[in-house]
């Protein structure tokens, strides 16, 4: 039997053997990469990029090799990019290994749909010049202080549609925080080594759902707040089922 047809046809993940090291069972599951991934990728340098990632972090490699195998099928269907390009971080959860998408990411995402041609995410610092307001005469204004040594204090997104108009969403550090606080990695992770990164995907997160874009990517995003909350669901979830909301997840209510 070949290494191909090891691939089991109920799950479409690869026969696993005792034997077989991680980079074995990256090997076996290359036709199906290949099956999953967007014309814009190639598998092999998926793969490749894959490992690489894999051997900067050997808590990585101590996870179970199937949820190793599960995170790269996740990635290729995504389409997105992990390492250089940020789209995505590998956490490992005890053995378990978790994607989690980046703003970079869901931004991506989000003008895949070609309805948002560009988004712009912008870290507000105490010493900065910044002033907004919402509402019929909404307005925001932001100059920054290269040399500013003052505290974070708000994050905001501004996407320019398809047809020139600008729209924007700010989030305070308050409100950050609270996100961070819920999320089962608060204290180690991209919140310890890339909190302006997080604090950008938290108010992307939000915008998207109000962003003329696609299903999956609003669809990613709900997805995205129950991994914070520790709930566990792959992204093919969101992307094959109809997710239960926030609400119906975490606090019961219809």
């Amino acid at each position: 039997m070949t290494q191909e047809n090891s691939i089991t046809k109920q799950d479409n993940k690869p026969a696993l053997k005792k034997e077989d090291t991680i980079f074995d069972l990256i090997e076996k599951s290359k036709p199906q990469i290949a099956l999953a991934v967007p014309n814009s990728m190639n598998p092999d340098r998926l793969a490749r990029v894959f490992v690489t990632e894999l051997r900067k972090n050997p808590k990585l490699m101590a996870c179970d090799k199937m949820s190793l195998i599960s995170a790269m099928m996740q990635i290729a269907q995504l389409g997105l990019e992990v390492g250089a390009m940020n789209h995505i971080y590998l956490i490992p959860y005890g053995k378990e290994c978790q994607l989690v998408i980046s703003y970079r990411g869901l931004v991506s995402l989000v003008l895949r749909s070609g309805q948002v041609k560009a988004v712009n995410c912008q870290c507000v610092y105490e010493d900065d010049e910044f002033d907004f307001q919402m509402g019929t005469d909404s307005f925001l204004k932001h100059k920054q202080k290269l040399d500013s040594t003052g505290k974070m204090i708000a994050v905001y997104a501004v996407a320019t549609l398809a047809d020139g108009t600008k729209t924007f969403d700010v989030m305070s550090i308050q409100e950050v925080e609270k996100i961070r606080e819920r999320s089962r990695s608060k204290d180690s992770g991209p919140w310890k080594s890339d909190y302006a990164e997080m604090a950008k995907k938290c108010i992307v997160r939000r915008f998207c759902k109000m962003l003329p874009t696609s299903a999956e990517a609003q669809e990613l995003a709900s997805q995205d707040e129950l991994v914070d909350y520790g709930i566990k669901k792959t992204y093919k979830d969101a992307i094959d089922t109809e997710s239960k909301s926030l609400d119906e997840e975490v606090f019961g209510i219809n």
